[in-house]
């Protein structure tokens, strides 16, 4: 049976879900047109991947754009493109290669609470306890570094001193 939508609204939320559809597609033409372009082009592919596989419904797509980001000069991008990797895979039911991308994040970043949680939860998902057992005692080891998943979607901290710098300089200061 059909949930009965109050007033008529099931359709501004049809509406709403379309409009956000194409606005994926618009972000996503843009990204491309960013792809080549030296110092953005790791950066650029990392959030086309993820547009394609939470906006866009293309995992497949995705995981090619991630491969493309996993740039070993911005540790960052490559953590996020390598554990958005196996996010996909595990959603995909992957689990070898998922293990595979989220022990290749802990690898750029160890002690990751992103990388360390999903690896200990799909080992221990699989009946390896004791595996997870050991990944959740390294990453409590010591403190953890910035978790980039917890921070990608803010204004990028990698930046921030250049930024002040620049509005030093822009303010005679």
């Amino acid at each position: 049976m059909t949930p009965a939508w109050p007033n008529g609204d099931r359709w501004d939320v049809v509406a709403a879900t379309s409009h956000r559809r194409q606005l994926s597609e618009d972000a996503a033409e843009k990204l491309q047109s960013f792809l080549g372009q030296g110092e953005v082009g790791a950066e650029a592919h990392f959030r086309l991947g993820v547009l394609l596989a939470v906006g866009l419904d293309r995992p497949a797509e995705a995981l090619r754009h991630f491969a493309r980001a996993d740039d070993q000069s911005d540790a960052f991008i490559a953590y996020l493109a390598r554990y958005y990797a196996g996010r996909v895979q595990e959603m995909a039911g992957a689990v070898e290669q998922a293990e595979v991308a989220y022990r290749a994040a802990l690898a750029v970043q160890p002690r990751t609470p992103s990388a360390s949680l999903s690896l200990a939860f799909l080992l221990l998902s699989s009946g390896r306890g004791t595996e997870a057992s050991d990944v959740m005692a390294r990453s409590l080891e010591s403190p953890p570094e910035v978790d980039p998943f917890r921070v990608h979607g803010f204004a990028d901290h990698r930046f921030i001193d250049a930024l002040f710098i620049a509005l030093r300089r822009e303010l005679g200061s």
